[in-house]
């Protein structure tokens, strides 16, 4: 007995040690490793939140209407780099950032919740002076976060944009060891980077410049604290069906299209039936043979329907 009680203490502190060594040994996200990746043409700009530092890219004039893009659950906002050149051009103020966990923003030790997301919209619009109705674009997750925030502030959004949008039937099955205190937090820490980087090497095949996409991915996947926001997320942020949010955006008024690959394996295209369902008015696309892939492997056959659809339309928001 007191072998076996000797062995287990040994593997009990050797996963404690690759625990921690897992998380110590990443580089954090300092002013100065910051500074670093600015000058060596890595990273757009930063700005200081009420949760942290947000990486953000905004182009086009200050006063032009604004879309505004929230990316996915593990990839960031490098993921809509092919739309801004066009939309700045045909008169778009332009912003993409990297949610709170991902990319080059911080990695704040909280619940990634709804209310985290929406609060950061909001501290980014208000420090970027965007005071005006926003075109809203949602990529994977990001579907579900303009869902969420254009259902609590309608009267800040002029229209949302759906690609392969979270939100429409539940997602994330097989996650239950994930959920387990202590062991889903060593898993993730230790094994999510083979097992999420191995996925996305097959996922970025279809994206312009695999070898970038996967640098680029790899890049922010080396600071400390992304795999640890990615468990927060799957334990926090709701991945169940938002009937009664679509429901009261289509009573606002305020217009939606999406678009849908019909070969996603990660969101069904069957999830269009259920748009359609609570909201008649929503514009559905979809793209043959398209998967998961395609806000970055079909971004030139979106673009063009995207800004047919917007129109250039902008609203004040009311004044104080």
């Amino acid at each position: 007995m007191g072998i076996f009680i000797r062995g287990l203490a040994l593997v009990v502190l050797a996963l404690l040690a690759s625990f921690y060594i897992a998380g110590a040994i990443q580089p954090s996200l300092s002013p100065t490793e910051r500074g670093r990746l600015q000058s060596d043409g890595l990273a757009h700009g930063f700005v200081e939140l009420s949760d942290g530092v947000v990486h953000f890219r905004a182009e086009g004039p200050q006063e032009a209407p604004t879309i505004l893009f929230v990316h996915g659950f593990s990839t960031p906002s490098f993921v809509f780099d092919d739309y801004f050149a066009p939309l700045v051009a045909a008169g778009y103020r332009v912003i993409s950032f990297d949610t709170y966990g991902r990319g080059l923003s911080d990695r704040p030790e909280t619940d990634y919740n709804t209310d985290l997301f929406l609060r950061q919209i909001n501290d980014l619009r208000a420090a970027l002076n965007v005071r005006e109705r926003v075109q809203i674009v949602g990529y994977s997750m990001g579907g579900g976060v303009v869902t969420d925030y254009a259902a609590a502030f309608p009267d800040m959004v002029d229209s949302i944009t759906l690609l392969a949008p979270l939100g429409f039937s539940e997602v994330g099955g097989g996650t239950s060891i994930l959920s387990a205190p202590v062991v889903g937090d060593w898993v993730m820490r230790v094994a999510g980077p083979i097992i999420l980087r191995s996925y996305l090497e097959d996922g970025f095949e279809a994206a312009p410049d695999p070898d970038a996409f996967l640098e680029q991915f790899r890049a922010q996947s080396r600071y400390r604290g992304y795999y640890d926001a990615l468990l927060s997320t799957m334990r926090n942020y709701p991945s169940s069906e938002r009937e009664r949010e679509h429901k009261k955006i289509a009573s606002a008024g305020i217009e939606v299209r999406s678009f849908w690959g019909d070969t996603d394996e990660v969101i069904s295209i069957d999830g269009a039936n259920n748009l359609r369902e609570w909201n008649p008015g929503a514009e559905i696309t979809v793209l043959a043979g398209g998967t998961h892939a395609i806000t970055y492997a079909r971004s030139a056959e979106i673009i063009p329907k995207l800004l047919a659809g917007l129109g250039g339309q902008v609203t004040a928001l009311p004044t104080d």
